[in-house]
């Protein structure tokens, strides 16, 4: 007698988990994650998640088409539809950002990207920041056309490791009596796996300023923005890197772990004045 029950089409929304357990699905992923130089025990925290964030998640390294070849590869060719019961849905609030100022960093692709609309879409000033100006232009016209009722995008480019940027991305939050409701630090590199024996001093350094003291110099930008309001939000972006210390190289690792600890002095000394500090 044979029970063998017909395995769900894969689609986009489906769980990487559903993807991994799945005869034609798993190796596919599989191989992706080889090509890329990824263990497949980078995925065990998402496992719920939809196939579809990993494009969020890459911050541009992985593009849609990679995520819509997969699922027509595990299907034989075919596009199954999605079914609406499965994986995860976005659900917009609108209105929810009425009001508010969110300074994005690293908008202008991946999950800043994806903050700023989300932000934008339910009524919010989005002050959308990346150093690349050409992507931040399409970007920034992209969130716009997408705005909710109130929702405005200002596309400031800047790097977040240069003093005066970070002047002029605070000038632009507080134009016209504006106040910082939020930040969200997204901006990040990786570095090039290195242990610490073979860390250069420039990998080193980029990887800091870019990951630990730019999210650092911008915090200390906005908090008398959000004093004077009497609160707000700031969300850092790390990584499991920041968790462990077999996710990526030496310096990557490094920042990571401080900008934890950036998050949690943060969270203990402005909590009491109402300002929310969390890592994700």
């Amino acid at each position: 007698m044979n029970d063998a029950r017909p395995t769900k089409p894969l689609t986009s929304t489906s769980s990487i988990g559903a993807w991994l357990d799945h005869p034609e699905g798993g190796p596919l992923v599989r191989q992706l994650l080889a090509a890329s130089g990824a263990s497949e025990d980078a995925l065990a925290p998402v496992l719920g998640l939809p196939l579809q964030q990993l494009v969020v998640m890459s911050q541009g390294a992985m593009g849609q088409s990679v995520v819509d070849d997969l699922v027509l590869r595990a299907n034989g060719g075919a596009a199954p539809e999605e079914a609406e019961e499965a994986g995860w849905r976005e659900q917009t609030v609108a209105g929810r950002f009425t009001g508010r100022t969110v300074v994005v960093t690293g908008a202008a692709s991946g999950i800043g990207r994806a903050v700023s609309s989300r932000v934008v879409r339910e009524g919010g000033r989005v002050i959308a920041v990346d150093v690349d100006a050409e992507r931040l232009t399409g970007t920034a016209g992209a969130l716009a056309s997408s705005a909710g009722p109130g929702g405005a995008v200002v596309a400031v480019v800047a790097d977040v490791t240069a003093a005066d940027d970070i002047e002029a991305v605070v000038a632009a939050a507080t134009s016209d009596g504006h106040t910082v409701s939020a930040l969200a630090n997204v901006a990040g590199i990786n570095d090039d796996s290195s242990p610490a024996g073979e860390t250069t001093d420039a990998v080193w350094e980029r990887v800091m300023a870019v990951n630990l003291t730019g999210p650092f110099k911008l915090l200390r930008a906005v908090l008398p923005s959000m004093l004077a309001a009497g609160g707000g939000a700031v969300v850092n972006v790390a990584s499991e890197a920041g968790l462990r210390g077999s996710a990526s190289g030496n310096a990557y690792t490094v920042s990571k772990h401080v900008l934890i600890g950036l998050t949690r002095s943060a969270a203990f000394m402005y909590g009491p004045q109402g300002i929310r500090v969390n890592a994700v």
